[in-house]
């Protein structure tokens, strides 16, 4: 994951096999109980990759903004990435 992702920045978010195209639309410090972390807001600009076993109900949609949060120790084990390509 890039560490040095900026708001405004258009990324690929990857997980569990499925690829989207993303804008970054903001990032904040906060804790999940007591391990700190970031929250990251995206919207999903496009779908690059789908997982033929993520059901269409419950994979995200062109358009759509959501929340995924990875804590700052969390490395490569949080399940989820941002990536510049």
């Amino acid at each position: 994951m890039d560490l040095e992702t900026e708001v405004g920045e258009i990324k690929f978010y990857h997980e569990d096999g499925e690829i989207y195209k993303v804008k970054v639309l903001n990032i904040q410090e906060k804790a999940e109980g007591k391990t700190l972390g970031d929250e990251y807001s995206l919207k999903v600009l496009e779908i690059m990759r789908k997982n033929r076993f993520t059901s269409e109900e419950s994979r995200a949609k062109v358009g759509e903004k959501f929340s995924v949060w990875r804590a700052k120790n969390a490395g490569c084990y949080a399940g989820w990435h941002l990536l510049d390509d």
